[in-house]
């Protein structure tokens, strides 16, 4: 595992995530065995700190986090599942991320050119925002490692903001 310090992170709030919760890794052989072994204790874990939780919004913040204990989600991109190991609290809102224009490519490029990455979206504190954060290890410094990652953000946030846009159409014209 790498010390806090030695990662490169983007991070940037996000407005509109409806509720959107994902962690993304392209952990490795070892890091998929782990992830399997350390997903029920998260689990547990999360159940256990929901049951003994006091105050009003305690518990929900807590529960939104059970994803990151649940069972690995298929893109249904089998290039991508065979690089990355996702966990989603709304699994189709992620496959729907991941599969929106100029995402899979810097993924793709992420995952062919550095281990053990990482991007994550979880709750802000405002409803239905977000903060999203790539984590890299290390000090990333190549220029093609960092372009890749700011398609991504990029490409992840402009996704974001049309489903927005699309959602709140919906409500307004009460058509899907």
């Amino acid at each position: 595992m790498v010390p806090e310090e030695a990662w490169t992170r983007t991070r940037v709030d996000v407005a509109a995530a409806g509720g959107l919760a994902f962690r993304l890794t392209a952990p490795g052989a070892a890091g998929r065995m782990a992830l399997k072994v350390t997903a029920p204790l998260m689990r547990l874990g999360i159940s256990i700190t929901v049951s003994r939780s006091r105050g009003s919004h305690e518990p929900e913040e807590i529960s939104s986090l059970r994803y990151a204990g649940g069972p690995q989600v298929l893109t249904g991109q089998p290039d991508l599942d065979a690089a990355v190991s996702l966990r989603a609290g709304d699994p189709e809102a992620a496959r729907r991320l991941l599969a929106a224009p100029g995402v899979q490519g810097p993924l793709l490029r992420l995952a062919s050119s550095v281990h053990g990455w990482d991007w994550s979206l979880v709750a802000g504190e405002a409803p239905g925002s977000g903060r999203m954060e790539l984590r890299v290890p290390g000090t990333e410094s190549d220029p093609e490692r960092l372009r890749a990652v700011r398609d991504l953000m990029r490409a992840a946030l402009d996704h974001l903001d049309s489903e927005a846009v699309r959602s709140s159409s919906q409500v307004a014209t009460g058509h899907p």
